[in-house]
């Protein structure tokens, strides 16, 4: 007795009308749900961005929200019924309610709605191409087999997206909360229409409708390994049933090729399950119109690469292939590690193969990286090590199989990148976990796509980039820091769990990723803002002692005073001096006052030691309310400043009291947390650096980047946030805008040299790891030459 999967009924069992109706109960399913997802995620973003100070539109919409989730079941109701209905539409039934509006004009708000609509079904359109092509010339096919005056694909790009519209058009959504809306109604859909594409087209090739093929360009299709069909376990197999699985297994494989390829049916065993990949398309850009075949990276032409991009990747891969060639030349590198050596018994791998292997380990050998990530191993050794035993696992014999070249690349420049990238930046053990976890997923990318190392708009490259900045210097001590981290951790599960040769998950994560960098840069902006009040008030308070000082001294010089004045002096003055500095300024009628008050003391007490006597009381009257003044300053109110008075009127009552000459203390800077580290580079005393470096630094601009590597060798990036104008000292923040350093033009020279500062650093994170490959592969390419 032979047993079918239910989604796999002859088409002999089922009309077509019996069959329609199945397909629409399968899309309401799994598309009923996506408006009840909308809420919380925006709910989430509104109230971050309430958080970091931006309340007016954001609160409005978060009530908006809150008002729409109250109705929700609503929507949800009203968003199956225009689902359901685009499939009576399809066979020609006649739905009630739904007529010819009256033509009127059109608001300006509800043609943005429609226009949005229309910019999300060309988004849909672009990132499910090849599937929706086979489902709607299938859907044809079912409407000739109907009489149906209709073929419009009731769950095509644009059907959904109206949907849309038509369940939100009459809600009163600004036009801020718009953009997010659909932007999450788009990211809802990718969880379900990937499978329901596949489901469909499962359904309708297994009943026969099947795509012509001559309406559609399809790339020809590699061809596929002679895998016997093995019964799943549990299935015992009855006469005639190797036909129908033979025939089941083709209308499974048709419904996959030129887009996402469906989980495979239980009875067609593990060995086509693993064979799974080699008819899945390659990567697509959700820009581009075609894909290229799997059996080479991505093309030029679908990324319209740069000529000079591609002129400087090739000459990357020469260096790389270089570097390879030294690897295999070093004795000291085991077999295992280094890479496939061309022995003539070894066949090279088809990439399909490769693939397979790469998506069978897409969510294992984390510990591995890991490892490799905290110096125990190179992380293309690593790589190499899993794929070896991938394939084992796969039946694919290592002694008798090899990486070609390209493969070989792939796996190298993967490694290299990832360690660079994580070796520049500061990143936690916890972050290090979410890039480990990314490996295998990008070796994947780069052996179907060479253009993730050449387009700086890749998808996969601005997720990384956006991850990076997340992470970077965020160590998760502020609930803020903290939620960055789990958000993030949530979204990279999600990529490596989800990621099927579609590169919109990467495309999705990084908008998400983007939109949570840019509240940390809110957040870091004010950070950066308050380090540099904080420097700025510190320096001033520095500049005002010192001139405080310097004045304090010129009096001071040569003079021999009583001990009375000269306390007052070196404590109450001064410290009413650099006061009268912060608040009005060197050159103020105020300043000026405060000076002249301590001429005059001087001069008394100079008038008493020749026993000036009444002069010398008149004197000390006329100056009570600049001594006052001075004492109120340093927190003595008037009756303790009354009492000093008499004391000094006492003092100078006596010509031959105790005088003496007095040096003033030195102002001593205050030094920051860079005290150790300029330190190492001989302090501000014996700098060693080089006079054009220096006025390069000197030429730096706010903005700018670098790479400061601390006295333990941690790397991370710095930015110039605030140039003094004062000292011309500069604040370098990190990510996250905490002070890291403040240091003058000639110290930064001097780190140069001493190593701890890289002044040729990348905004983006991905750049700057590339440009550390090309350094290290460089100095490789030199020294074989």
């Amino acid at each position: 007795m032979s047993i079918q999967h239910p989604e796999m009924i002859s088409a002999v069992t089922r009309d077509p009308a019996r069959l329609l109706d199945e397909l629409k109960r399968i899309a309401v399913e799994q598309l009923g749900a996506v408006p009840g997802g909308l809420y919380r995620p925006i709910e989430e973003q509104l109230h971050e961005n309430l958080r970091v100070g931006n309340e007016g539109a954001n609160r409005k919409d978060l009530m908006t929200v809150l008002a729409l989730r109250q109705r929700g079941s609503g929507y949800v109701m009203k968003f199956r019924e225009l689902i359901g209905r685009s499939f009576d539409e399809f066979c020609g039934r006649t739905t009630a309610g739904r007529g010819t509006a009256p033509l009127g004009l059109v608001r300006e708000k509800e043609l943005e709605f429609h226009l949005a609509g229309q910019r999300l079904a060309d988004s849909i359109s672009r990132r499910y191409q090849r599937p929706l092509e086979m489902l709607g010339l299938r859907f044809e096919s079912l409407a000739a087999a109907m009489g149906a005056p209709g073929s419009v694909n009731p769950v095509g790009a644009s059907i959904l997206a109206d949907a849309f519209v038509q369940t939100f058009r009459d809600s009163d959504i600004s036009p801020s909360l718009q953009p997010l809306l659909f932007r999450q109604y788009e990211q809802e859909l990718a969880k379900v229409l990937g499978e329901l594409y596949g489901r469909l087209n499962t359904q309708l090739a297994a009943n026969g409708f099947h795509a012509d093929a001559r309406r559609i360009t399809a790339p020809a299709p590699d061809v596929l390994p002679q895998v016997p069909v093995q019964p799943a376990q549990g299935f015992a197999p009855g006469p005639g049933d190797g036909i129908l699985a033979s025939r089941q297994a083709g209308a499974w494989l048709e419904a996959g090729i030129g887009g996402q390829v469906p989980a495979p049916p239980p009875y067609l065993g593990a060995p086509l399950a693993a064979a799974a990949p080699q008819v899945q398309r390659p990567p697509a850009y959700t820009a581009a119109a075609a894909a290229p075949a799997p059996s080479s990276p991505a093309s030029a032409d679908v990324f319209r690469d740069s000529p000079g991009a591609r002129v400087q990747h090739q000459q990357l891969r020469d260096m790389l292939h270089l570097w390879r060639e030294g690897m295999l030349r070093d004795q000291s590198v085991p077999s295992q590690h280094a890479p496939d050596r061309r022995l003539a018994e070894r066949r090279e791998l088809r990439i399909q193969e490769v693939v397979s292997v790469v998506s069978l380990l897409q969510r294992d050998g984390v510990r591995n990286f890991e490892a490799a990530f905290a110096g125990k191993c190179d992380l293309h050794k690593a790589i190499r090590e899993e794929l070896v035993e991938g394939a084992r696992r796969l039946g694919l014999d290592p002694d008798r199989t090899c990486l070609d070249q390209q493969q070989e690349d792939a796996v190298d420049l993967t490694g290299l990148m990832f360690q660079s990238l994580l070796r520049s930046h500061a990143l936690v053990q916890e972050s290090r976990r979410m890039f480990a976890k990314l490996v295998m997923s990008y070796v994947r990318i780069a052996l179907t796509d060479d253009s993730l190392f050449v387009r700086d708009d890749h998808p996969a490259r601005r997720m990384l980039d956006s991850l990076a900045l997340t992470c970077e210097s965020n160590d998760g001590t502020s609930p803020q820091d903290r939620e960055l981290l789990d958000r993030a951790a949530r979204l990279v599960d999600r990529v490596v769990a989800e990621y099927n040769e579609d590169l919109a998950i990467f495309e999705l994560t990084a908008n998400e990723l983007q939109d949570m960098v840019q509240q940390q840069r809110r957040r870091s902006e004010i950070v950066e803002r308050r380090a540099a009040e904080s420097v700025h008030g510190r320096e001033r308070l520095l500049h005002a002692r010192r001139r405080a000082a310097a004045a304090l001294a010129e009096r001071l010089q040569g003079r021999v005073l009583t001990q009375t004045i000269a306390h007052f002096l070196e404590r109450h003055w001064q410290h009413h001096l650099v006061q009268v500095l912060l608040r009005e300024g060197e050159g103020s009628e105020r300043h000026a006052r405060v000076l002249e008050l301590a001429d005059q003391l001087i001069a008394v007490d100079m008038s008493a030691a020749r026993g000036g006597g009444a002069d010398v009381a008149e004197r000390v009257l006329s100056l009570h309310s600049g001594l006052v003044d001075a004492l109120s300053s340093s927190g003595l109110d008037e009756q303790v400043a009354g009492e000093w008075m008499a004391g000094l009127a006492r003092t100078l009552a006596f010509p031959d009291a105790p005088r003496e000459e007095r040096q003033p203390s030195p102002v001593v800077s205050e030094e920051g947390d860079e005290a150790t580290l300029l330190r190492l580079v001989g302090g501000t005393d014996h700098l060693d650096y080089d006079p054009a470096v220096a006025e390069r630094m000197r030429a730096l601009r706010v903005g700018d980047w670098m790479r400061l590597s601390d006295e333990r060798g941690n790397e991370s990036s710095v930015k110039v946030a605030w140039t003094s104008p004062l000292t011309s000292r500069m604040l370098l923040v990190n990510r996250r805008g905490v002070r890291q350093l403040v240091a003058s033009p000639e110290q930064l020279a001097a780190l140069v040299r001493s190593g701890h500062l890289f002044a040729e650093a990348d905004e983006s994170p991905f750049d700057e790891a590339m440009r550390l490959v090309r350094q290290q592969l460089g100095r490789s390419a030199a020294r074989a030459a």
